[in-house]
């Protein structure tokens, strides 16, 4: 008996619909998610993980037993739901074993600094947790974990167990090892995500030099150095005499007080700049302005070169923009995440 092929081809104005409707459910499932109507998940499957941060504090607070099922059985944890949290100095460790032709994998996010995560409506499935000090603020010992009063909505354990709630919260140097953590929103301002071969379970603690890294990328940091090297080179000047072999240079106008007066603000707002650089558009301008005005004042703006940098410095804080980096790292890291397992 003859076999009869039929060709077949791609539809394709039926493909650009489906794709279409797909990309459009995609985005308003995405839009869900960054409003909060839909909780963002990160977990491990089948594998715990740990974290590790200088503090976590949250309002409205609620944690009660219960059994976290995973692929290798069930594990008793402490569900802890917080209504808004945030971490200082962020770490989380996993790793995926026997990855064949690998070997371990372990993955860690980093992200440095104080409120350096913050989420809303956040569940963490505790297995072990540490820390050097919990404080409660109206805190309910005892509640009944099927109805409680204070954490986020919808999260509630067995009708009749035991429940602990309180309405704000702060744990310091926590250290736990969890099993899944889910949050309706969920930011990590200046992440590191290091995917590397060989378990590293214990977290590894951010160096002094990786925070002053993080501290450096959130605000203008390049900026506020230059405006205070032009503020130093502007008052070196007038009250230094330095010699050249036998002769002595010493520059003496009526700018003096000028020079002191410019100088100590320029530091001034190449510090202000650093400390709240929310303010760094009218910083800027008004640095532009005194270098401008320490060329006919203050010894041709300290010798020209204060001038130079005090113009740099001020340009460099006008331009300077936040860059939202986090959001599209946090991807990246859910989806390597869910790739190692």
């Amino acid at each position: 008996m003859a076999t009869t092929f039929v060709e077949g081809r791609t539809r394709w104005k039926r493909f650009a619909v489906v794709l279409a409707l797909s990309v459009l459910a995609a985005g308003v499932l995405l839009f869900a998610v960054a409003q909060g109507a839909i909780g963002a998940s990160f977990a491990v499957s089948g594998s715990s993980f740990k974290i590790s941060a200088s503090q976590l504090q949250g309002s409205g607070f609620a944690q009660f037993a219960s059994i976290d099922r995973t692929a290798d059985g069930a594990h008793p944890v402490a569900t802890t739901a917080i209504g808004s949290a945030s971490m200082d100095d962020f770490c989380q460790s996993a790793t995926a074993r026997s990855i064949p032709g690998i070997g371990d994998v372990s993955l860690v996010i980093r992200a440095a600094g104080r409120d350096s995560v913050q989420a809303s409506n956040m569940v963490i499935h505790i297995a072990d947790l540490t820390g050097s000090r919990l404080s409660f603020h109206n805190a309910d010992l005892g509640v009944d974990a099927g109805q409680p009063a204070k954490g986020p909505p919808g999260v509630a354990g067995s009708a009749g167990s035991f429940g602990q709630q309180a309405d704000r919260f702060v744990l310091e140097n926590l250290r736990a090892t969890a099993w899944r953590t889910t949050a309706s929103t969920l930011t990590l301002n200046g992440l590191d995500l290091a995917v590397t071969t060989g378990a590293k379970r214990v977290l590894l603690t951010v160096t002094r030099w990786q925070r002053f890294g993080q501290w450096r990328r959130t605000r203008p940091f390049w900026a506020g150095a230059f405006l205070i090297g032009s503020g130093l080179v502007i008052l070196v000047p007038t009250y230094v005499t330095p010699r050249l072999g036998d002769l002595a240079v010493s520059i003496s106008t009526l700018g003096g007080a000028a020079a002191l007066i410019i100088g100590v603000m320029l530091i001034v707002i190449g510090i202000s700049v650093w400390i709240r650089p929310q303010f760094r558009v009218p910083a800027g301008i008004a640095a532009g302005l005194l270098a401008l005005v320490s060329l006919p004042t203050a010894n041709l703006g300290g010798l020209v070169v204060g001038m130079l940098l005090g113009l740099v410095g001020a340009a460099l804080a006008i331009s300077w923009s936040e860059q939202p980096r986090a959001g599209a790292l946090l991807l990246v890291a859910l989806a390597a995440s869910t790739a190692l397992e």
